[in-house]
């Protein structure tokens, strides 16, 4: 929204459940035309369909723990079936927030195909990235059976994004935002056990993404795209830490993460044919503590 501002689109509406926490503060500086709750979604898009000049739809329940399929199914995919069919209508741009999930244990790769037949092949680990994969799939099969589409659209498979403003999001916030306020107060940072013979604890390798880069969303080509950033290990981004904090102290390793994954994958990392955006590690984690 911030980016948004800059570049002079401030007539900012806002769909979203604000709740009894401190979730408003995230929009508490911006200008917003109308901050809308969910359940009046439909009535205010058509209410304002002649204004509305792109929809970016980044909400979705994203706990990879949660068991309630129905309400996954409501919230990631039904709601997106129903944004995409309005944008596709009144000729609007879609952009729309996937997920590395849909890609399971990696073993098909990290690649930006976004064919049917490998999106079809792809075995999430969960119910949540099974959401975001069936959705993938329908947009992929909306295209090329040439049904009717939004007039831009882009589908963006975010990987470990983190950024300020997370502070709400408990047990889902960014693993950076795990680690930045644990080190600052000198305690004992946790990082990922290795499970791959290849890889010591804490070399596994990531993509983080500051949310930053992110931005240029809506310059992407149509399609289905990795939001890939510089590949780091958690180790380097615990280094980086250290580099700001001298007092952050050694490392321990758990053997699960708070979202209770299966065995943590040694290697992700997104394979971009599109245009990249990356940024540096050192740089992403002096943003967190400035």
């Amino acid at each position: 929204m911030a980016a948004l501002e800059r570049a002079g689109k401030r007539d900012i509406a806002v769909i979203d459940y604000l709740g009894t926490d401190e979730k408003w503060k995230n929009i508490a500086k911006r200008e917003l035309a109308a901050c809308v709750h969910p359940d009046d979604t439909d009535a205010f898009l058509e209410r304002h369909r002649e204004r509305i000049s792109a929809i970016i739809h980044m909400g979705a329940i994203s706990s990879t723990t949660e068991t309630d399929a129905d309400l996954i199914a409501r919230t990631n995919f039904t709601l997106s079936l129903k944004l995409w069919d309005f944008c596709a209508a009144a000729g609007i741009p879609f952009m729309y927030a996937s997920s590395a999930a849909t890609y399971g244990d990696g073993s098909l790769g990290f690649d930006d195909t976004d064919t049917q037949e490998h999106l079809n092949a792809l075995r999430p680990l969960n119910c949540y990235g099974w959401s975001k994969a069936v959705f993938d799939r329908k947009v992929a099969r909306e295209r090329d059976e040439f049904r009717p589409t939004p007039p831009q659209y882009a589908g963006h498979k975010f990987f470990n994004v983190y950024g300020p403003n997370e502070y709400h999001k408990g047990i889902m916030k960014s693993v950076i935002a795990h680690i930045f306020p644990i080190a600052k107060q000198n305690e004992e940072v946790k990082l990922f056990k290795s499970y791959h013979p290849d890889y010591r604890d804490g070399w596994q390798l990531r993509d983080f993404v500051w949310v930053g880069v992110l931005r240029c969303a809506r310059r992407c080509a149509n399609g289905i795209h990795p939001s890939a950033g510089r590949t780091a290990t958690t180790c380097r981004a615990r280094r980086v830490f250290a580099s700001l904090i001298p007092t952050c102290t050694a490392s321990a390793w758990q053997t699960r993460s708070c979202a209770a994954m299966r065995t943590p994958i040694p290697h992700r990392s997104a394979r971009c044919g599109r245009k990249r955006s990356a940024t540096s590690c050192a740089r992403c984690a002096r943003n967190i503590a400035s």
